[in-house]
């Protein structure tokens, strides 16, 4: 399990719980590639009142919740990298309507609005049709 899929299945198993303040999770790297070694695990747990639970326990616990954690975790992700999408596009459609180009307007408008639609598709957040950036732009 990655650090961010144990976040995410502690965040459904204790909502009012706050990774940073309450917990944290931690896990093995690869020091000259940072590549993920071990699954991830609770490095501190201050949740008051709450015990911090074994390995198998939380893992028995989380086992439930990781389809969840993991669209949870690739939604993020995805959103991420549209709303760069949208950042870069900005500048080409503040150009187009400066250079009152309707034409590049409106398909960087379509593209605009595909990408914001982006979590209306079936298959997200595992399976997305990115939209391409217009030629023109």
């Amino acid at each position: 399990m990655t650090h961010d899929e144990l976040i995410a299945a502690i965040s459904i198993l204790y909502p009012n719980a706050v990774h940073g303040r309450d917990f944290y999770v931690a896990h093995m790297v690869e020091p000259q590639t940072n590549v993920q070694l071990s699954s991830a695990f609770i490095a501190q747990w201050t949740i008051d009142g709450v015990p911090e639970p074994s390995l198998p326990e939380l893992m028995q616990a989380v086992a439930p919740h990781v389809n969840t954690a993991k669209a949870t975790v690739c939604a993020r992700d995805v959103r991420w990298e549209r709303n760069a999408r949208l950042d870069q596009s900005d500048s080409f459609l503040t150009r187009a309507v400066e250079a009152e180009d309707a034409a590049k307007v409106t398909a960087l408008k379509a593209y605009r609005k595909a990408l914001r639609d982006l979590p209306l598709q079936s298959g997200f957040p595992f399976d997305v049709d990115w939209p391409e950036l217009p030629a023109e732009a």
